[in-house]
């Protein structure tokens, strides 16, 4: 059977003689989630004191969130927010890693540290992963794929909970970054937000018409950086003028691409009827609406980097189709 090691395990095979490595339990939490042993000694702060960097693993377990309940807060533990806030009283480069199954309000803590590393719930292998990232041996790519609020009170469910039986979205097609975005809220980390150890720049976008409906969205994107990397490009489309309430934007496409230092390559996002198409309750039917399209490239729902108006002009015929029809 799979035996993983621990995480300092872990960055002592990976950093060898590079770094003295000590490990510390200053928070333990198998019992119960509301009551964790915390052990705050001179020992374990000297320790914080006299390194170079800390890395500090928080987050939650089975006990306060799962697949049949919800969390009844998006922060961490009081004991785990004072852990990081005291432990930065005596050294500024501090990394965390959260490990949890969705959204942590960050909020009192996060500018106390140098860098964030949200491992979600990983398996077995989870130290050998995370000590991979932060012993540089690979260069992080991953993308968000929630929007992290500042608090759950800028969240659209703060005030409705539901029964284990039903929910409710009340927010209709407004789910997730298309909600904040429309009430023009500031979040933590935005839909499709992840850093890297390279840097990554966009150019030239051009859109290629194959006819009304349909076009390929060509767009450059360059490794300048002196590492290697992998970036998620991705495509937004935005109904300029609709005759009903459709989001500020929709994402339509993306694109992982790996690119070496100082390489170059050009990437391509096709779009169809549906990326343009809403669903009309009134005609039963899938329906494009002639007028103008915003196309929006980005390495974020809030980080877009190249954008292009493009203008439909369909017969109206062909405005409609059929259920799953593209």
């Amino acid at each position: 059977a799979y035996k993983g090691n621990t995480l300092t395990q872990e960055l002592s095979n990976r950093l060898k003689d590079k770094a003295n490595i000590a490990f510390v339990e200053r928070y333990n939490d198998h019992q119960n989630a509301a009551s964790p042993l915390v052990q705050y000694t001179c020992a374990a702060l000297t320790e914080a004191y006299d390194a170079d960097t800390v890395v500090l693993c928080v987050g939650t377990n089975t006990l306060s969130e799962g697949e049949e309940f919800d969390r009844v807060s998006m922060r961490l533990s009081a004991l785990q927010e004072e852990l990081i806030l005291n432990t930065a009283k005596y050294n500024k480069n501090i990394v965390v890693v959260v490990y949890a199954g969705s959204a942590i309000d960050m909020s009192p803590w996060i500018d106390k540290v140098k860098a964030v590393v949200f491992a979600g719930f990983l398996g077995e292998a989870a130290n050998e992963a995370i000590a991979n990232v932060l012993s540089g041996e690979v260069n992080p790519s991953g993308k968000i794929s929630e929007t992290f609020p500042l608090c759950v009170e800028d969240t659209p469910t703060v005030m409705s909970r539901g029964n284990g039986f039903v929910e409710r979205y009340n927010e209709g097609i407004f789910v997730g970054y298309r909600w904040f975005d429309a009430k023009g809220k500031e979040v933590l980390f935005p839909f499709g937000h992840g850093l890297s150890y390279s840097k990554f720049e966009y150019s030239d976008l051009a859109i290629e018409k194959i006819n009304e409906t349909t076009y390929n969205v060509l767009f450059t994107i360059k490794n300048s950086s002196n590492r290697d990397g992998k970036e998620v490009a991705q495509l937004y489309v935005r109904d300029v003028f609709s005759s009903v309430e459709r989001p500020e934007k929709e994402l339509k496409g993306f694109h992982k691409v790996a690119l070496k230092a100082g390489e170059s390559k050009r990437v391509k996002i096709s779009l169809n009827s549906r990326s343009f198409a809403f669903w009309s309750s009134a005609l039963d039917k899938w329906y494009v609406e002639n007028g103008k399209f915003e196309i929006m490239v980005g390495a974020s729902s809030r980080d877009i980097r190249l954008s292009q108006v493009i203008d439909i002009k369909l017969p109206t015929e062909m405005q409609y189709s059929r259920p799953f029809e593209k």
